[in-house]
């Protein structure tokens, strides 16, 4: 076959390359061998090529673009290419090889191996070409590609794992794209969840010491779950962190709360709320959440209730725009609702996808003046 091969590439030189640089040239290319998994064959093969490369430029600098390659050059070949950075046309002519029925040249199947190595590790390399470029996903099916060749094979147990570490690195950006990507796209939504669940469960939890091998530390890894609680619906969010509550976790705990609070309130099933109060009152155990209990009790019809938490909260920031908004305490309940609407367009909304469009004044009263509000709210009292 005929096959284009840049000699002066091959020996990292100029054009205008003097004969000491090509000698140099040589030498560097023979001695810097990065990849050493390779049969004696392949690796003689390569040598063959680079002293081919030499000697044509050598006698004639104006040569070296195409040769003649026969079928048992080929594992040199994709290994030298390899090294030149020509990924592409390493898949391209090695999966071309690869489909052609068991070729085993030297009676051992090294031959096979060594270009489903070249193959693969040219699948590696375009996949950190595609992170680096922020293109996350078609990363991820490069290395995945490169995977199921390797296991399908029996090969290559070092560059297995290699692969899947470059795989646990882009997993959360993978989560990220995918969760992303717009409203219809439901199958991206489903698989980044998936992923999701698999990085919990590596790490035991989002407080947990299990290692995801994504080098994402405890606190990393939490402005990580804010970030994708932006792209999250509602439901899944309810889903997750009720779920991660139950390792235990307060954080999920929390979450899961929140969760049920803003999807109750924008889509007024007040039902939600009353999980969420439950929630709280496990979380408060141990933090703060006097507002977020204020907030469910009043949406629950809980008035009295709902103004002497909001009294005992010790994040003052809150507790004064609440009585800022009291006209100076004189009706606590008046600066909490008006609080509450703020709250929930503020500082709920923003962390749900599907939320904004629901209840997008996120207006009390058009919450208690609805029927079934308010016949669930007579019924529970």
């Amino acid at each position: 076959m005929k096959v284009a091969l840049d000699y002066y590439k091959v020996l990292g030189v100029t054009p205008q390359a003097t004969p000491e640089e090509l000698q140099q040239g040589l030498c560097d290319r023979l001695n810097s061998l990065p990849y050493r998994e390779y049969s004696d064959a392949t690796l003689q093969q390569r040598q063959q090529l680079i002293h081919l490369a030499y000697q044509s430029l050598s006698g004639n600098p104006n040569t070296g673009i195409h040769l003649d390659i026969e079928q048992e050059q080929l594992s040199g070949l994709l290994l030298l290419l390899l090294e030149l950075g020509e990924y592409q046309q390493v898949v391209q002519m090695g999966c071309a090889e690869l489909e052609q029925a068991d070729v085993d040249l030297n009676g051992s199947g090294l031959y096979r191996v060594d270009i489903l190595l070249s193959v693969a590790r040219a699948y590696l390399e375009i996949a950190r070409e595609f992170r680096q470029q922020g293109q996350y996903e078609r990363g991820a099916q490069s290395l995945e590609m490169a995977q199921e060749l390797l296991i399908k094979e029996g090969a290559g147990l070092n560059l297995r794992r290699e692969i899947q570490a470059e795989l646990y690195l882009m997993r959360p950006y993978r989560i990220l794209e995918l969760l992303s990507a717009p409203d219809h796209a439901t199958a991206e939504h489903q698989q980044g969840m998936q992923l999701l669940q698999e990085m919990l469960d590596d790490r035991r939890g989002i407080e947990g010491n299990g290692n995801d091998r994504s080098l994402l530390s405890n606190h990393d890894f939490l402005r990580f779950i804010q970030q994708l609680r932006n792209y999250m619906t509602a439901q899944q969010q309810l889903q997750l962190f009720e779920q991660e509550a139950q390792r235990p976790s307060k954080i999920a705990a929390y979450l899961a709360a929140y969760a049920l609070i803003a999807e109750g309130f924008a889509t007024h099933q007040p039902a939600l709320v009353r999980r969420a109060k439950g929630l709280l009152i496990k979380v408060g155990a141990w933090e703060d959440v006097y507002i977020e209990q204020a907030i469910a009790n009043l949406l629950l019809g809980k008035v009295e209730e709902a103004t002497q938490l909001v009294q005992r909260t010790s994040h003052r920031d809150q507790w004064e725009i609440v009585y800022r908004k009291s006209d100076g305490g004189k009706d606590l309940l008046l600066g909490l609702c008006l609080y509450c609407e703020q709250w929930f367009r503020q500082e709920v909304y923003p962390f749900f996808r599907d939320l904004m469009h629901k209840n997008p004044s996120g207006s009390l009263k058009t919450y208690f003046t609805d029927p079934t509000v308010q016949e669930y709210l007579e019924s529970s009292q």
